[in-house]
């Protein structure tokens, strides 16, 4: 009798968290995102000023966007982990969706006229850590490009994951912006196992390999270049990682910058790689907390170059296409705009 009361009281737990892993219990909020300004695919506007960052709590305060709008960049670039959604319910994610674009800071932040762009990672994804598995991707995925306002009749909506390219600028100073999805076809880690999946590594490597800007960057949600943390990067995937590396080693742009988010940290990677081709990776992250906790000891990167920071930042690419030769300031600034660190890097021709 006593198992049975038992199992009666347990049983309406039981159905709920059930229904909630894997059904939606109420129809997601329509998000109005119509203050997000999104560039044009191809923009002729000469590109100069940047700004990105990651790991931005809803509920907690955001006061670096203040700071952004001061700072007047012409692009924003997510770089995951918008909100901390981490649930399996697209009602719930769509709600957090929609206080981030009312959040005062944020909306000022739009209403500066920033044009918005971004790829996504767990958090916003919706579970930690996870990748294909993660059962209700393809709702997710329409929630976060309705966050980022994505023309509802973009071809991005009907592939497999968020990536795309923006291109900008006037022939001889172009930039080229290459978001990838980092999470919608991914395995779970393994040697061989893969991150993109093949429809995205078909339109990588055709973007990659097709010359028609003057820079590159590569927008990750995950680190790619930092290799001896034992927080989740690219090298948990080796064979993608090398894949990816190789790739890069044959694009024939002379100017490759990646972007990447994630740790809660900020730091500047550099790997030289046998061709003479030097690759750098700028990772900004912490917009709204921080791993104040981090150091050398516990947070090792054999390739980074300088100091790193664990307090609250954002990330900048200032381009001085009129400097000879030009150049590109990778810089990662702290709540009083200060460049914590700061690596100018010239433009090969």
């Amino acid at each position: 009798m006593l198992n049975r009361l038992v199992l009666w009281l347990a049983l309406p737990w039981f159905l709920g968290a059930c229904t909630h892993a894997t059904d939606t219990q109420r129809p997601p909020v329509a998000l109005d995102a119509s203050a997000t300004r999104v560039p044009p695919k191809e923009s002729p506007e000469l590109l100069q000023s940047i700004a990105f960052g990651s790991c931005n709590k809803v509920d907690l305060p955001q006061p670096l966007f203040r700071q952004l709008a001061l700072e007047k960049p012409q692009l924003w670039i997510w770089t995951g982990d918008v909100i901390y959604g981490d649930s399996r319910d697209p009602a719930v994610l769509s709600q957090k969706y929609a206080a981030q674009l009312q959040q005062p800071d944020y909306a000022s932040f739009l209403a500066s006229g920033v044009q918005v762009i971004g790829t996504w990672d767990d958090h916003d994804y919706g579970e930690k850590n996870s990748g294909r598995e993660y059962p209700t991707r393809a709702a997710s995925m329409q929630l976060f490009l309705d966050f980022v306002n994505e023309p509802k009749n973009s071809p991005r909506r009907q592939q497999s994951g968020i990536y795309t390219r923006y291109r900008f600028g006037p022939e001889g100073k172009r930039v080229k912006v290459l978001l990838t999805d980092n999470r919608y076809n991914r395995d779970s880690p393994g040697a061989q196992a893969d991150i993109l999946g093949a429809e995205q590594w078909q339109w990588l490597e055709k973007e990659m390999l097709t010359q028609d800007a003057e820079l590159l960057l590569l927008v990750s949600g995950t680190q790619v270049l930092p290799a001896d943390h034992r927080y989740e990067k690219w090298a948990d995937w080796p064979a993608a990682r090398q894949r990816l590396i190789d790739l890069l080693a044959r694009a024939p742009y002379p100017n490759i910058i990646i972007i990447s988010g994630d740790r809660h940290l900020a730091e500047l990677s550099k790997l030289d790689l046998p061709s003479g081709k030097t690759l750098w990776e700028i990772t900004s992250s912490g917009l709204t907390h921080s791993y104040q906790e981090a150091t050398d000891a516990v947070s090792p990167n054999s390739l980074r170059v300088g100091p790193l920071l664990t307090r609250l930042n954002y990330g900048m690419l200032q381009i001085d296409w009129k400097s000879s030769p030009p150049a590109v300031s990778l810089e990662v600034r702290d709540i009083n705009r200060a460049p914590i660190l700061q690596q100018k890097v010239p433009l090969a021709r």
